[in-house]
């Protein structure tokens, strides 16, 4: 894309503009035999996922249920995506008035991973989101990591651009190009994960999006 002098701030959907907690949470207990769906509250299923712990691992393990995971997983990619799963995400009540404040440093970049696009952008719509952004790119979960896309479509970023996520999918792209990386709490992962890029200088760990800097800042960190 052509420069225009902003650098660039690339956001993930699922877990750093929006909640999906209770989408997750709703199949999960959908989809669990009878007389077991109250084995976990939303909250203590929420801390599973955010120490990275499957659900059907963690069943499993526990109760002896002997569910398949890989046939979870398919059912999993087939359904999640529904809309009567998509209407239970929640918008964080900070988004727009953060997303306003960025726009005026960033170009905004939302890049995701969701299997039907046709769903994130209608999500986006109906949450009022799409006009914020300059460029949405969307992955399937099989495809190539995010880094790969910064790095074909936007060559330009340099380290006063940042990318925002809740997932090593997200601080990887950052390592894989030389944007800043910020790792948000308020999605699937914990501050854990950070651990896994020890000693990289380019990713900081914040609570959530409106701890974003302003590009002078970022590049002072």
């Amino acid at each position: 894309m052509e420069k225009t002098g902003k650098p660039y701030c690339f956001l993930d959907f699922d877990g750093t503009l929006v909640s999906n907690e209770r989408r997750l949470y709703q199949f999960f207990i959908n989809n669990l035999p009878d007389g077991f769906r109250d084995v976990l509250s939303m909250q203590e299923f929420w801390a599973l996922k955010r120490l990275g712990i499957h659900e059907v691992d963690w069943i499993n393990s526990k109760l002896n249920l002997g569910m398949d995971t890989a046939e979870w997983k398919a059912r999993k990619s087939e359904e999640i995506e529904e809309a009567c799963y998509l209407a239970l995400d929640d918008k964080f009540d900070y988004v727009d008035e953060t997303l306003r404040r960025l726009k005026r440093s960033y170009r905004l970049i939302l890049i995701s991973r969701r299997e039907d696009r046709k769903g994130l952008l209608d999500e986006l719509q109906r949450l009022g989101l799409t006009e914020f952004f300059e460029s949405i790119e969307i992955l399937r979960h099989n495809e190539e990591g995010k880094g790969r896309v910064i790095r074909q479509k936007y060559g330009d970023a340099d380290e006063s651009s940042i990318l925002a996520g809740d997932t090593e999918d997200d601080m990887q792209a950052c390592m894989d190009n030389a944007v800043r990386g910020y790792l948000v709490l308020s999605g699937i992962r914990g501050r854990w994960i950070s651990h896994r890029f020890t000693g990289q200088k380019r990713i900081s760990i914040v609570n959530d999006i409106r701890e974003l800097p302003d590009p002078a800042d970022a590049v002072k960190r």
